[in-house]
């Protein structure tokens, strides 16, 4: 006759159910976690991105007007946040607020407050200050040289 054989001593090998729905829990927490704060975007960075977005469309007119020989305007909406240059689409800045660079510019005296407009020059010069990105606590700046046209981000 065979002998009975007992089990137990051997482990089987596997995770118990309740090893398997720790883990899912686990999981689950971190998933929602990443859902809720991994979409944000710091607001530092909002700013920084929206400051490169008006730097590269002023160089783009500045380089404009300098190929062509004719003025390029530049139209800022501080109401909207957007950005137009002459014949140009709309760049739409979200998640920030445009300000006047200086309130003592022609526009400013007039009490034209929704619009900043800067003209840059055949001759690669510009007409007008810049503009200041705010998003939350930080703001940049975005200058323009107005003899040479140069673009300049200052944090």
């Amino acid at each position: 006759m065979k002998k009975a054989t007992s089990n137990s001593g051997r482990r089987q090998a596997g995770f118990t159910l309740l090893e398997m729905l720790v883990v899912l829990a686990i999981l689950g927490v971190g998933t929602g976690i990443a859902l809720l704060y991994g979409t944000r975007i710091p607001e530092g960075l909002k700013a920084r991105d929206a400051a490169r977005a008006i730097a590269i469309e002023f160089r783009l007119a500045r380089s404009q007007a300098i190929w062509s020989g004719h003025t390029v305007r530049v139209t800022a909406n501080l109401d909207h946040a957007t950005l137009q240059r002459d014949n140009a689409m709309p760049v739409q800045l979200r998640g920030v607020t445009l300000h006047r660079l200086s309130q003592d510019s022609e526009a400013a005296k007039q009490g034209d407050d929704t619009q900043v407009t800067l003209l840059f020059l055949p001759h690669g010069g510009a007409k007008g200050d810049g503009l200041v990105v705010s998003a939350g606590s930080t703001s940049i700046n975005v200058r323009t040289n107005p003899l040479t046209g140069t673009v300049n981000v200052v944090p």
